[in-house]
């Protein structure tokens, strides 16, 4: 009998698990990250983690408030689908204009922790929606003051947690205070009860890695 099989009825066994080329259900919240494992071949790597830093790039911030997320080099993964890590409701979709860039924001069912998809190249939900872990938000991107590749190629990918004290977002760092490793990273899925999942009626398809080339990527501006 398969274990997974009474906790999601509508996914195989062949679909769970980790580098299986087959988008999948994460029924026990183990899959922390806002990128599919693979991109035209290439794994995804962080290049930057929580904390201070110093890149080298003059606009790059000295204190990282998330991670930066990439495949390959340069512009190699423009257009790269960003998932949602957890069920929630999108609250902000931002335009081109701004450090940010395109980006999306999507709050926890129960109001106590957000996510945040930055540089997008595109943006595939609307502000109010309701989405589920896996679901696809937007693409990498550049974005950034106005600018589709105003900086680059990379998905800035960001925790905040709500301070009911101070009634403000504060940012949460991705490993908690562990070794900077994949492995190390929350998903905060696992930080949502089952009664407060998302339900949706969604067709049992396979989604799969998208491997094809990217065409017509605009150069960044110096």
């Amino acid at each position: 009998m398969d274990p997974l099989a009474e906790k999601s009825p509508n996914v195989s066994s062949y679909v769970y698990c980790f580098d299986n080329p087959v988008k999948y259900e994460d029924p026990n919240g183990e899959i922390p990250f806002p990128v599919y494992d693979k991109f035209r071949g290439e794994s995804f790597r962080i290049d930057s983690y929580f904390g201070p830093r110093n890149t080298g790039i003059s606009y790059a911030s000295k204190y990282h408030k998330g991670l930066d997320i990439n495949f390959g080099s340069g512009n190699f993964d423009y257009g790269a689908p960003v998932l949602t890590t957890h069920d929630g409701k999108v609250t902000s979709v931002e335009k081109l204009d701004g450090e940010n860039g395109r980006n999306v924001t999507v709050v926890s069912t129960d109001g106590k922790f957000r996510t945040r998809y930055l540089h997008l190249k595109q943006i595939n939900v609307k502000d109010g929606q309701s989405v589920s872990e896996g679901d696809q938000v937007g693409e990498i991107g550049g974005s950034r003051n106005g600018e589709e590749i105003g900086g680059q190629v990379h998905l800035h990918y960001q925790i905040d947690k709500y301070n009911p004290e101070t009634k403000k977002w504060e940012p949460y760092n991705p490993t908690e205070g562990k070794e900077n490793k994949k492995e190390n990273v929350v998903d905060p899925q696992k930080w949502i009860t089952n009664n407060q999942k998302t339900k949706h009626n969604k067709p049992n398809i396979f989604r799969r890695i998208l491997d094809s080339g990217i065409k017509n990527v605009p150069k960044q501006n110096k």
